[in-house]
This record gives C-alpha cells, sequence and structure tokens, in this order.
C-alpha cells in the first residue's frame, strides 16, 4: 500500500516487466500478472485478444480502447513484448500519450517479427514522433507505420513535418534491406 500510494503521488510507477512466458504459455497469464503487480484491472477487450500462445499471434488491432494509465499501458506494452510472432499492431484511436508511445517503441525496439504500427488517431507529438523514428532506426524489421489521420480529424498528429520526413526515409531504407535479406 506504502508503495501505491508513492508512486501515485509522484505521477510515477515501476515497468510491469515480469520474467518471459514459455512458449506453451497464454499471453493472457502475463498480461494479467503485469496488471496485478501494478493493482490495476485488465483491459477486456486484450483479455480475448491474448488468449492465444504467443506464436500464434500474427495481427492485433486493439483500435478504440483506452488502457488507462501509463501503469495500464505499461502493462499491454508488455503483452506485446512477449508476442513473439506480432507482425502487425493497431492502437488507433487509443488516446495515446507521449510516454504510451516511448514505452511501446521501447517495447518493440528488438521485437523479432513487428513489421507494421498503425496510430492512426491518436494526438502525437514531437516526442512521441522522435521515438518512432529511434525505434525504425533500430529494429530494421519495421517497415509501416501509418500515423495520418482522415481530414478533419479533432485527433490529430502533431509530429513535425521534419520527422515525418526522416521516418518516411528510415522505413523506405528497412524496405529495402528487407527485401535485399528476407
Amino acid at each position: 500500500l506504502k508503495l501505491q500510494f508513492l508512486y501515485l503521488i509522484g505521477g510515477r510507477c515501476p515497468r510491469a516487466h515480469t520474467p518471459g512466458l514459455g512458449a506453451m504459455d497464454n499471453l493472457q497469464h502475463g498480461y494479467i500478472d503485469a496488471c496485478r503487480k501494478v493493482d490495476i484491472r485488465p483491459n477486456s477487450k486484450l483479455l480475448v485478444a491474448l488468449n492465444v500462445s504467443p506464436s500464434e499471434l500474427k495481427k492485433l488491432d486493439l483500435s478504440g480502447n483506452y488502457f488507462g494509465s501509463d501503469c495500464g499501458f505499461r502493462c499491454v506494452a508488455e503483452a506485446f513484448r512477449r508476442a513473439t510472432c506480432l507482425e502487425e499492431l493497431n492502437m488507433s484511436n487509443n488516446y495515446l500519450t507521449t510516454e504510451n508511445v516511448q514505452d511501446l517503441a521501447e517495447c518493440l525496439l528488438d521485437h523479432p517479427a513487428i513489421r507494421r504500427l498503425v496510430l492512426h488517431q491518436n494526438r502525437l507529438y514531437i516526442d512521441s514522433g522522435k521515438a518512432l523514428l529511434r525505434l525504425v532506426k533500430l529494429n530494421k524489421r519495421v517497415t509501416e507505420v501509418e500515423l495520418h489521420d482522415s481530414a478533419g480529424s479533432p485527433v490529430d498528429n502533431k509530429i513535425p513535418d521534419k520527422i515525418m520526413g526522416q521516418l518516411a526515409r528510415e522505413l523506405e531504407a528497412n524496405r529495402a534491406v528487407l527485401h535485399d535479406h528476407p
């Protein structure tokens, strides 16, 4: 109780890192354990999606969700880290914060399979753009990061054009590398 009080007052919470799961384990259990460690309720849509083994989850569409505090999102990010065959992740329209995007990028830095990340309809700012740029520079498997919103969207992307251009160039370079060395 004292630890909870300290991190809630300070606005920070510990990383929800737990040891990796074995190949036969269900991704859902790791997510539930991570949530339990920071005393939050798991997201019901994610619980359903994670009711598979790590090798079965190739695409995950979590658009239109809200994962709560930054602590809650870190638990979600841990689930992505364990889903070692995950190739495509859609986190559109989730009210992601800059810290959420930084946590997401961090957990995907050495992800062995992620190729496509969709983040439409999130109000992304310069630091989110920098985190995504770092991700695509360091994880050459990432070949698509979709950030563009529909015209007139109330939740538009605020990443500067300069960073968007750098991101596009890095993604193109990653596609070329994967084309040459699949």
